[in-house]
């Protein structure tokens, strides 16, 4: 889990606290996920398990998330402004608009959806960003009121 992490340089080293000095902060955003992630569980669920990381880093943590549901786990995790390459290793994504659902479905199938509904992209933007603006949506869809 260190190498996964890229943690291996500081497996002799204390994580710290708030007096003593220890790993960075996002050295010790990963610790926290890799300690959850070395438990036994088939569903995995994480909290915006990239705020606070560097692109690089966050891009490696959704790699090892990946990598266990292509082992046969379940990862469930909120991520608020992925860029579009970690979007892109999700296999679904929900979009919420005011509480409700407005989309659930694969990221291939999400920019078509919300263009059948009269929300277009703008030329060269992000389709993560594009996503990301759809919480503004009027009102949800009916399709996904499921409540």
């Amino acid at each position: 889990m260190l190498g996964l992490l890229k943690l291996d340089h500081r497996a002799d080293t204390i994580v710290g606290d708030a007096i003593n000095r220890g790993v960075s902060g996002g050295e010790k955003r990963r610790v926290t996920i890799g300690v959850e992630l070395v438990k036994p569980a088939r569903v995995i669920y994480l909290d915006e398990p990239t705020t606070g990381l560097d692109a690089t880093a966050a891009l490696r943590v959704m790699r090892v998330l990946k990598g266990l549901t292509t082992a046969g786990n379940t990862v469930v995790c909120a991520a608020k402004q992925p860029s579009y390459e970690i979007l892109s290793l999700f296999d679904k994504v929900m979009i919420m608009a005011k509480g409700q659902i407005a989309f659930l479905g694969s990221v291939k199938q999400a920019v078509g959806w919300f263009e059948s509904l009269g929300y277009y992209p703008l030329e060269k933007v992000n389709p993560a960003e594009f996503l990301r603006t759809q919480q503004s949506l009027p009102r949800p869809h009916p399709e996904f009121n499921l409540f």
